[in-house]
């Protein structure tokens, strides 16, 4: 249910796939909100646009481990945690909820930053 259950802002836009692909130099560790395709046990629920939205984030994500291969991926949304490996060689984890994965990402392993094209930062 939009706004309760699932927000727009979850999926990568266009602009941001974009911004993301042009990213030049090796990229070690890339974290996401979604998965590049479903986690084990995992596969559609919700409305058929729910689905297709599913669809477009997962080739989003899957293309940017396709384009960089990070040594690793990290990615929450489905709240299970797992390891697999990717066909690119990325191991992808999947994070479970309310810091269950603390000792997989805390302070002293995970700088995180948001990148922006805008100027005034």
């Amino acid at each position: 249910v939009r706004g309760k259950s699932w927000w727009p802002e979850e999926t990568i836009t266009e602009a941001e796939l974009d911004f993301a692909r042009s990213a030049e130099g090796p990229i070690h560790v890339l974290v996401t909100h979604d998965a590049p395709a479903f986690p084990p046990g995992f596969t559609y629920k919700g409305s058929l646009r729910y689905q297709a939205a599913q669809d477009l984030s997962m080739e989003h994500v899957d293309a940017l481990i396709r384009r960089h291969r990070p040594l690793r991926h990290f990615h929450g949304h489905w709240h299970c945690r797992y390891d697999r490996m990717h066909p690119s060689g990325t191991l992808v984890t999947g994070l479970d909820c309310n810091q269950l994965d603390s000792n997989e990402l805390n302070d002293s392993t995970l700088l995180w930053s948001r990148v922006s094209t805008s100027p005034t930062i």
